[in-house]
């Protein structure tokens, strides 16, 4: 591959992703934790992938996420290598109550397969007040 203008080792400048400790992140008023148990995923399985958000002043839990194209959240996930690709959306988690209907948090689950072992990196995007925020996450996933 040949780009005018381009100086560059394209092998030494692929993406190298390092996990994050603690999975935290914070938008727009929301604290984003994924809570998952154990902390390790294993590449080539189905996961599951654990959020919780909390008022970032308050630590109160959120429920009043709004839909965001239908959904509650949308997950990009995409492997170090850029050759394995996910997109998933959340359960469709409902209250005790059956007339209460679905809710919009404090917690939202996605199911997600992971194709290989390797470093992926994790994109959720989330709506809450009108406001559309994006949060990121990186994890290892390796051989069972």
């Amino acid at each position: 591959l040949v780009t005018a203008g381009v100086d560059s080792d394209l092998v030494a400048s692929q993406a190298r992703l390092t996990p994050d400790t603690p999975w935290v992140r914070t938008a727009n008023g929301a604290k984003i934790e994924l809570v998952n148990e154990p902390t390790e995923f294993l590449g080539g399985e189905e996961i599951d992938l654990i959020f919780r958000f909390k008022d970032a002043s308050s630590d109160m839990p959120i429920t009043d996420l709004q839909r965001y194209l239908g959904a509650w959240g949308h997950l990009l996930i995409l492997s170090e290598d850029m050759t394995e690709y996910v997109h998933a959306h959340p359960r469709e988690e409902t209250q005790p109550d059956p007339n209460a209907g679905p809710t919009g948090g404090p917690e939202i689950i996605f199911d997600a397969l992971l194709p290989k072992p390797g470093h992926y990196k994790a994109w959720l995007q989330f709506q809450r007040n009108d406001r559309l925020s994006t949060v990121s996450f990186t994890f290892a996933a390796p051989r069972q």
